[in-house]
């Protein structure tokens, strides 16, 4: 409830434009770093590895978009 509480209010700040750029950039460096951490795969060869499946993956799904009326829904919000 009160995550809830905090997202919704910095949500209303990012879309008036009230958080300053520094914070923000710092915000998405941390995301960026803790998305890294959860990938890693602990070597170089892990993580090759790991990608080429993911590539493999991608390549043998039979669509591109999972949900495209999502992505045309996003597209006409702007």
């Amino acid at each position: 409830m009160v995550l809830q509480s905090v997202l919704h209010a910095g949500y209303y700040l990012l879309d008036r434009g009230l958080v300053p750029d520094f914070i923000i950039r710092r915000v998405i460096r941390a995301l960026l770093r803790e998305r890294l951490r959860e990938i890693d795969q602990g070597s170089f060869e892990a993580n090759h590895a790991a990608k080429m499946h993911w590539i493999e993956q991608v390549r043998a799904r039979d669509k591109i978009a999972d949900v495209p009326e999502k992505a045309n829904e996003q597209h006409y919000e702007v």
